[in-house]
């Protein structure tokens, strides 16, 4: 999740709980993070390359973590494409765009239907989280690695609370029209002035009508 707005009490008692990685922290990015593991993806994140940090940058209104993505019907000519997430198109298009007051993402309906956001970080405990449903075209046209790089990027998946996260994808499972992908990797707080590194693990899913899943690593199926 993004922003350093939560306590630090709260920071260090959830960090302790969710595994702290010893030593110093690697740069976010550092291709060498995952040199022992064989990654089908790889995802760095940052706040400053966040849509907050946009938005902010932006002058617009809000000042927290966005907690639901309307689907609608874009108008480029009133509104102005996500920059984290400018480069994923549908039909040529940008897919997440700010709405004309800049207080909110909109995502284009005909790739999605409305999200809502899913922490991953491990600090809700709700071990299936549903985030929402991408059409059968959206699927089709970005790939199931496409819809999870748009949902990590635009923050309805949430990976990190204050500095960013790194993650590897390690596992992808077809059967059905179910998908499954597994991830690991860690997230950064700032702690005391030291940069902390907390454990990831978890997967998303996608049945055969495109609902979306965050699952808790050792959650069934």
């Amino acid at each position: 999740m993004v922003g350093s707005w939560r306590p630090k009490a709260l920071v260090m008692g959830l960090g302790l709980g969710l595994g702290a990685c010893a030593g110093r922290a690697r740069p976010l990015g550092d291709p060498d993070r995952f040199a022992a593991r064989e990654c089908l993806a790889a995802f760095t994140l940052t706040y400053e390359d966040s849509p907050l940090a946009e938005l902010r940058e932006l002058g617009g209104a809000r000042a927290q973590v966005q907690d639901r993505f309307p689907a609608a019907v874009i108008d480029p000519q009133r509104q102005r494409p996500v920059a984290a997430t400018a480069e994923l198109r549908f039909e040529g298009q940008p897919i997440a765009w700010w709405s004309p007051m800049l207080d909110a993402v909109l995502l284009d309906g005909a790739v999605f239907a409305p999200l809502r956001h899913a922490d991953a970080t491990g600090a809700r405990p709700e071990p299936r989280q549903v985030v929402g449903r991408v059409t059968s075209r959206g699927r089709q046209v970005l790939g199931e690695r496409g819809v999870i790089a748009l949902l990590l990027r635009v923050e309805a998946i949430g990976t990190y609370w204050q500095l960013g996260a790194d993650l590897c994808m390690t596992a992808e499972h077809e059967q059905g029209g179910h998908y499954r992908a597994e991830l690991v990797g860690v997230h950064q707080v700032l702690d005391d002035r030291r940069v902390r590194e907390l454990d990831l693990a978890f997967a998303v899913e996608l049945d055969p009508e495109g609902e979306i899943v965050v699952v808790e690593r050792g959650a069934p199926s």
